[in-house]
């Protein structure tokens, strides 16, 4: 395993050079990932583009699977909380510093990153209402789900509803624009998700379905914490207006607990999604039919 601070774009070149086989079912990743939150696949050389949740510093990973290597870019920017990457027909990555537990932000960041030409750019925004006055106030919401859509060129947001305040388990779905600026949030619709809270999303754009990974946290006899984790498939849904399509949710369960937080498309029969490291469980990859 490798620990280089090299382009993007040249990982993927070096590695497209002949037709990619099927990554594994299962694949461990490295410890420097222990907490992936954000996953972009490029499927034409099997790399896998991760980072890490809040602790880390301002890093976007290459894993490798086939050489077992793991390559490493710091871009210049800031790590507050990053929780979810995207990225668009042109190659440019879209990294999510979103994520706001406790409601006291009082303003997220977009980085726009373009590999060819190390170039990131700032998205600033704010929800509608957002004043940081904690969670239990509407507008501040927690996010960490984003895609971009090919269709409006716009970057669109789904909001990680908090337990304990009002309209718990609600899921708002914002929109942006993907240029750097400043903007308000707009507000395109919502969902309600019976004891359910989204931590990752991915867009197919051959096929126009919307995949989000979730998680119903408990804890048995009050005192066990437990994670049931579920895949929601949303279809036939008009113009970027995702929540109101035909959606499917099937669970994701295994034998110990488990904490998705990322998710991509690999192709017409599978999707990948990445789990943080939990006691019961170390951090890895899964593939699982669509």
């Amino acid at each position: 395993m490798s620990y280089r601070l090299i382009p993007l774009f040249l990982v993927s070149q070096l590695c497209s050079c002949a037709s990619p086989n099927l990554p594994p079912r299962k694949m461990k990743l490295p410890a420097e990932l222990s907490e992936a939150s954000g996953l972009v696949i490029n499927r034409d050389s099997n790399i896998f583009y991760l980072h890490n949740d809040s602790g880390d510093g301002p890093n976007l990973y290459a894993f490798n699977p086939e050489a077992s290597q793991t390559t490493t870019t710091a871009l210049p920017a800031a790590a507050a909380d990053w929780e979810s990457l995207a990225r668009d027909e042109n190659g440019h990555f879209y990294i999510a510093d979103t994520g706001n537990n406790r409601g006291l932000r009082q303003e997220q960041t977009i980085y726009r990153y373009a590999p060819l030409t190390g170039q990131v750019d700032t998205i600033n925004f704010t929800y509608p209402d957002q004043d940081g006055g904690g969670r239990l106030s509407i507008g501040n919401y927690d996010c960490e789900a984003l895609i971009h859509s090919p269709e409006d060129g716009k970057l669109h947001l789904f909001t990680k509803a908090l337990p304990g305040r009002r309209k718990a388990y609600w899921a708002y779905h914002f929109s942006l624009p993907d240029a750097a600026g400043t903007y308000v949030a707009e507000l395109i619709d919502s969902l309600y998700l019976p004891r359910r809270v989204i931590t990752g999303a991915a867009l197919d754009k051959e096929r126009n379905e919307l995949a989000l990974v979730t998680y119903n946290y408990q804890r048995i006899l009050g005192i066990i914490p437990f994670v049931s984790s579920s895949l929601i498939v949303i279809r036939d849904y008009p113009a970027s207006q995702y929540f109101r399509g035909r959606a499917e949710r099937r669970n994701l369960s295994w034998a110990k607990p488990v904490q998705y937080e990322a998710i991509d498309f690999y192709n017409e029969e599978f999707i990948y999604i990445a789990t943080e490291r939990t006691i019961l469980r170390r951090q890895g990859l899964r593939r699982i039919r669509r």
